[in-house]
């Protein structure tokens, strides 16, 4: 085999090129970063650095004591709170409350007139005037067949069909009488006065509107006794005990009830499980129905961490989590807990002293969204 030997010095060239080059990239490797594959590790993932940690932007985690507070709203309603109708079809004539009114006990709130029961009792009035007349008449009857038998005018037979006529007509007229106290008392149903101390809290149907039967005509809350009712998620709910006393704000007044758990319904069965708890104020304020109210419920306290809120990063599935930068750099997940200005409270698996970066990722010397 033949060589140009025009070519020699150009190949020791290229050659000795290649050379300087594989000399360069080995001492990079020796010198500068090293990435190891990621691994799982308590629900986190490392990557192995040198030489850069000491040029991180890192602050050191701060312990703290965290106490579990909640806030849930609600309304403030009479302890019996229902919607009041008629179970008969007719035409309010009489409405004697607003939106809004105090009622006392017995008071005439509503009257309506319904042709079918006056109709009823007309008919039942007709029916005991005819009765008591044939009554009246089989007693004079009677009377008059008892003279006569008396003076041996008339047969035993005679004076007993005038008795028998007489029960008759009394069983009749007592029958009669029995129809118009029934249409009496379902008459009396087209009114509707204050069965307690009360609020009218909103009116659905005016005078001179025609209902139906069963239709609601107003809603009534009685002051007697107040309630409030709350949807309080199962985590906060098992400890929410019957009986127990608890302070309720109210930011209308700004001021703060007390009241006293009195109901625990079962939770809901949707995919946020609710339960619904009830409480009685301690001391009955009619001037608060209606109102919102506020239920600050300060659980048990527990373990946290204040970190500066730049430390906070979101992955792909938008669930929080920090690193922790040591030898490893570490993906640890995190529960946000609270928030202010400047900080956020935060549940996770470190050690009091761990340091985390807060710097930009740019200037890191890996990409951290690959791990």
């Amino acid at each position: 085999m033949f060589f140009n030997k025009s070519y020699l010095p150009s190949l020791l060239k290229i050659s000795a090129l290649m050379l300087a080059m594989l000399l360069v990239l080995s001492a990079c490797s020796d010198d500068n970063i090293a990435v190891s594959k990621p691994l799982n590790e308590q629900n986190s993932t490392q990557v192995k650095i040198y030489n850069v940690a000491a040029k991180l932007d890192t602050a050191t985690l701060e312990q703290t004591v965290h106490k579990m507070e909640r806030r849930f709203h609600g309304i403030v309603k009479g302890i019996n709170s229902y919607n009041e109708a008629i179970f008969e079809p007719g035409k309010i004539i009489e409405l004697n409350v607003k939106d809004g009114q105090i009622v006392k006990s017995g008071d005439l709130i509503v009257k309506l007139y319904s042709p079918v029961l006056a109709e009823k009792l007309e008919q039942a009035n007709a029916v005991l005037m005819k009765s008591q007349a044939e009554l009246t008449l089989s007693q004079q009857t009677l009377a008059r067949n008892k003279a006569l038998f008396d003076q041996g005018l008339i047969s035993q037979q005679l004076l007993d069909e005038a008795r028998r006529d007489y029960k008759i007509t009394k069983q009749t007229k007592n029958e009669a009488q029995a129809m118009v106290s029934q249409a009496n008392n379902e008459f009396s149903d087209t009114v509707i006065k204050a069965q307690s101390n009360g609020v009218v809290a909103k009116i659905y149907k005016r005078a001179g509107d025609f209902v139906s039967p069963g239709e609601a005509i107003f809603r009534f809350e009685s002051t007697s006794k107040q309630k409030v009712s709350f949807s309080i998620p199962e985590t906060t709910a098992i400890a929410i005990k019957l009986g127990g006393k608890h302070q309720i704000y109210v930011p209308a007044t700004g001021k703060e009830l007390s009241a006293t758990v009195v109901e625990k319904a079962l939770p809901t069965e949707n995919e946020v499980s609710l339960h619904t708890i009830t409480f009685e104020l301690n001391s009955p304020i009619p001037e608060v129905v209606g109102l919102r109210v506020i239920l600050n419920y300060v659980g048990e306290s527990i373990s946290a961490y204040k970190v500066d809120y730049r430390a906070i990063r979101y992955g792909a599935d938008n669930i929080p989590y920090i690193i922790k930068v040591a030898e490893n750099l570490s993906h640890i997940p995190v529960s946000i807990l609270a928030m202010s200005n400047q900080n956020i409270l935060i549940r996770a698996k470190l050690a009091a002293d761990s340091k985390i970066l807060i710097g930009n990722e740019v200037s890191l010397p890996v990409n951290l969204h690959k791990f």
